[in-house]
C-alpha cells in the first residue's frame, strides 16, 4: 500500500484557477463586447507607441498608448498602461481597451480594432465585434 500512495504525492498536480472580482455570471462569448461595454469606466481606442519592461519577476512590462478615440472615459494624448506578456500587444498595432484603470489584466478585454473592418466581409469576426462597438457608441 505505500508503494502506491507515494505515486499519488510524487505525481500530484498543482491546479490554479483565477477569477474576476466582479465577475457576476453573465458574460459569455457571445455578450462579451456588451458586457465590457457596460462594465468598464475606462474604455478607447489607441495605438502601442511604446514598451518597456520594469521590475523585476515576470516580465511586467509598462506600455505607451497614443489615444485614437476615447469612448468612455477622459483619457487622451498618452496613456500609460501597466501589463504582463499575456496582453500581447504589438507595437503599432491598434488597439482597443476596455479597462478598469491603468492596470491591463486578465480580467479586462484588448482586442485589435480598426473601424474599416466594420464593412470587411473577409473579416467576419472583427467585422462583427466593430460594428458591435460602433453601434454601443452610437457613432454611426
Amino acid at each position: 500500500m505505500k508503494v502506491l500512495v507515494l505515486p499519488f504525492f510524487i505525481f500530484s498536480l498543482n491546479v490554479y484557477s483565477w477569477e474576476c472580482p466582479l465577475d457576476d455570471g453573465r458574460y459569455t462569448q457571445e455578450n462579451k463586447i456588451e458586457y465590457f461595454w457596460v462594465n468598464r469606466p475606462n474604455i478607447i481606442v489607441g495605438t502601442v507607441v511604446s514598451g518597456k519592461k520594469f521590475g523585476k519577476g515576470l516580465g511586467r512590462f509598462d506600455i505607451e498608448v497614443s489615444v485614437n478615440k476615447s469612448y468612455k472615459s477622459k483619457l487622451g494624448g498618452v496613456v500609460h498602461y501597466n501589463g504582463d506578456w499575456s496582453a500581447g500587444l504589438t507595437l503599432g498595432q491598434e488597439y482597443i481597451f476596455f479597462t478598469n484603470g491603468r492596470v491591463i489584466s486578465y480580467c479586462d478585454l484588448v482586442l485589435p480594432y480598426s473601424e474599416s473592418w466594420a464593412t470587411r466581409k473577409d473579416l467576419p469576426i472583427k467585422s462583427s465585434y466593430v460594428n458591435k462597438i460602433i453601434r454601443l457608441s452610437g457613432s454611426k
